[in-house]
């Protein structure tokens, strides 16, 4: 019997925990993330402000260890010759932009079902069902589609998300929040749709144009994108929100939700563009 095994990989650097480098940069995003996050509530004190200037020594800090580390033949928490590949600092930034979108729609689709149209959380959350009668299907046919399209399917999923969110915003400029909720589900189904074609393959897009001895070190930094991105997008989009909200009163939710909604719309469009800057596939060896 012949038996099969995976043998053993080691990095070309000496390895060890990166204590100092793991706690600079855990400090450094928490220093941007928390602020921004429970800062609005509180009334930006001065504490808040005091974070984010902290956070620029605490990430330069991590860089310019994590450079050194290279240097010296050790093994890094992030090689920053990473982002010397297109594939990577593009992807980061899709990742950022296009989870930022997402994360802070949920916030003012909530928002606005249950504080605007005066829906109970299981009654809105019925209409956010919407959003998974087309993330479903989408999500099985994503991987084939990736195959075929390539980087393009990130830009169809983005650009089918826009197109929701227009919809959405038609839905809601007629019915305000006095008509009935159920018109904003076509838009959110088609939204859903936009999301799976996005979600399901931008890792693995990304990831085939990042050098093989890369690979594991830039899915880690890319799933840290994904969650700043989501924190990042709550926070901006929350100014967006309640800054157009006066008073509170039930009408205003459908106006800061539409402002809110555009601006998404616009993220996603940006991301669809950044996207048609990632490589294309290597050519085939004959």
């Amino acid at each position: 019997m012949m038996r099969s095994y995976i043998p053993e990989s080691r990095g070309t650097g000496r390895q060890g925990l990166d204590l100092i480098g793991s706690l600079s940069g855990s400090f450094g995003l928490l220093a941007i993330v928390f602020p921004l996050i429970e800062g609005r509530e509180q009334g930006r004190p001065a504490w808040s402000w005091v974070c984010l200037a902290a956070s620029i020594p605490l990430l330069s800090g991590f860089a310019g260890r994590q450079h050194r580390l290279e240097k010296t033949d050790r093994a890094p928490l992030i090689s920053l010759s990473l982002f010397r590949e297109r594939a990577f600092s593009v992807g980061v930034l899709i990742i950022l932009g296009f989870f930022a979108a997402m994360a802070s729609f949920m916030l003012v689709l909530a928002l606005y079902l249950q504080d605007g149209h005066g829906l109970s959380p299981l009654t809105s959350g019925v209409v956010f069902a919407a959003l998974g009668i087309g993330y479903v299907p989408a999500a099985f046919a994503a991987p084939k589609l990736a195959v075929r399209l390539g980087k393009h399917v990130l830009t169809l999923g983005a650009l089918v998300v826009a197109a929701g969110y227009a919809l959405l915003i038609v839905a809601v400029t007629a019915i305000d929040v006095s008509g009935p909720s159920v018109w904003v589900m076509p838009g959110l189904c088609v939204a859903g749709i936009g999301m799976a074609l996005f979600c399901n393959p931008v890792t693995p897009t990304v990831l085939a144009g990042v050098a093989p001895g890369h690979a594991a070190a830039a899915a880690g930094v890319l799933s840290t994108a994904q969650e700043c991105g989501n924190a990042l997008g709550v926070s901006a989009i929350g100014v967006v929100f309640f800054g157009v909200l006066d008073h509170g009163e039930s009408i205003a939710y459908a106006h800061a939700f539409e402002w809110s909604v555009a601006v998404l719309a616009g993220f996603t469009l940006v991301v669809a563009g950044l996207a048609q800057l990632l490589p294309g596939p290597a050519p085939q060896r004959s």
